[in-house]
């Protein structure tokens, strides 16, 4: 791979990773942000007045569930984005005839974000969505159902973010000819 098309795919990679990090801050901010909200404004912490570290009377409260509803939005979207950063990764690697370690990195992340996209967010979305205001009950298989579905996402993201990791640690290393 020549110099200026690994500076190409080094670009499309960085943008991938660094922006996933931020995405999945920003996401994981939402709720845990809100304690801190409350705290910091007296007048927000009045007008809510629950309980943020009561877990049953929290699912129930307006500002949890908007902070569902805003990373089901931030999700679709960048989900979608990283279809297309996938694709364009895959291409300018192929277009380069890079070593088979790379493209494997990228077809297997690209598959990760295909199953997050289409299999995984689509229920977690639905089951989120159906227990919006409903507070936790051990009896309720939905919590179970969203909870092994919400750590599923996140073990998929971690391996993801490791092979764009890896690719981009793979596209900045020279090749070394065979002999």
């Amino acid at each position: 791979m020549n110099t200026r098309s690994a500076n190409g795919l080094s670009l499309v990679l960085g943008l991938w990773l660094g922006a996933t990090v931020a995405v999945l801050g920003v996401v994981a901010w939402n709720f845990a942000g809100i304690p801190y909200a409350l705290e910091a404004n007296d007048k927000l912490r009045d007008r809510l007045a629950f309980d943020v570290g009561d877990r049953v009377a929290r699912r129930a409260q307006p500002i949890f569930v908007y902070s569902g509803e805003l990373n089901r939005h931030i999700l679709y979207a960048w989900n979608r984005a990283q279809l297309a950063l996938g694709a364009v990764a895959l291409w300018m690697a192929i277009r380069r005839q890079p070593r088979t370690s790379l493209l494997l990195a990228l077809i297997a992340a690209g598959g990760l974000v295909v199953v997050t996209t289409f299999l995984l967010a689509p229920e977690i979305e639905s089951i989120g969505r159906s227990i919006d205001f409903v507070s936790e009950s051990p009896a309720d298989t939905r919590f179970t159902r969203f909870a092994m579905l919400h750590r599923g996402y996140i073990i998929v993201e971690a391996v993801k973010t490791s092979l764009i990791a890896l690719a981009a640690v793979l596209t900045a290393r020279p090749r070394r000819d065979r002999r």
